[in-house]
């Protein structure tokens, strides 16, 4: 979902956000989140999580030199003291664990930006979805993509009616905060296409 909002939008930062997180989640190459946090921080200079995940990131690479820097240096220049402390507690554990042997299963640490403005660490992958949730998730994922698709096509009246169809059985909050999130992109563009006339 986040790979083909980011195809629609190109500049809907949050889309690289997620993706990489899920990414940090799923995968043992930190090389493709590397490179979305990457590419997404000049539009979102101020955000601890974006930096944090990034100095982690290298580290497990095995750039620690790039690591402390986006630490110290990055996170050092946002004047959060807090949010620095804990970047350092993180990085430390994630050079902890490449310590001992390279590491084979090593749960990640994710950093998020909770509502309070604090860095919490997430470790560990969610629990195994049930089979009901994987035919449900897929079934949603299914309907998205084609709204997608239909979208790429400009067919934004056939992308949005499948939206808001899929909207309103969802019942899932993640599910439903990105389908939302699409919509009013898909509506903006509509908008704007009809304004323009073509």
């Amino acid at each position: 979902m986040f790979t083909g909002t980011i195809r629609l939008r190109p500049g809907f930062a949050e889309a690289y956000v997620e993706l990489a997180r899920l990414l940090i989640r799923q995968s043992a190459d930190p090389g493709p989140a590397i490179r979305l946090l990457e590419a997404v921080r000049p539009v979102l200079p101020s955000r601890i999580d974006v930096v944090t995940n990034l100095a982690l990131l290298y580290a497990r690479k095995g750039d620690a030199v790039r690591a402390r820097d986006l630490v110290e240096n990055g996170l050092g220049r946002m004047n959060d003291r807090r949010a620095l402390e804990q970047a350092r507690l993180l990085l430390g554990q994630e050079e902890a664990r490449r310590a001992p042997m390279p590491s084979t299963g090593a749960q990640p640490v994710i950093a998020e930006t909770p509502t309070d403005g604090t860095v919490e660490p997430l470790e560990g992958l969610p629990p195994v979805p049930t089979e009901d949730y994987n035919d449900r998730f897929n079934r949603h994922l299914l309907v998205y993509n084609q709204a997608v698709a239909l979208a790429n096509k400009r067919d934004y009246k056939g992308a949005i009616a499948l939206l808001e169809n899929l909207l309103k059985q969802e019942k899932d909050d993640n599910l439903r905060a990105e389908t939302g999130a699409l919509l009013e992109i898909l509506r903006t563009d509509a908008a704007r296409l009809r304004k323009s006339g073509r």
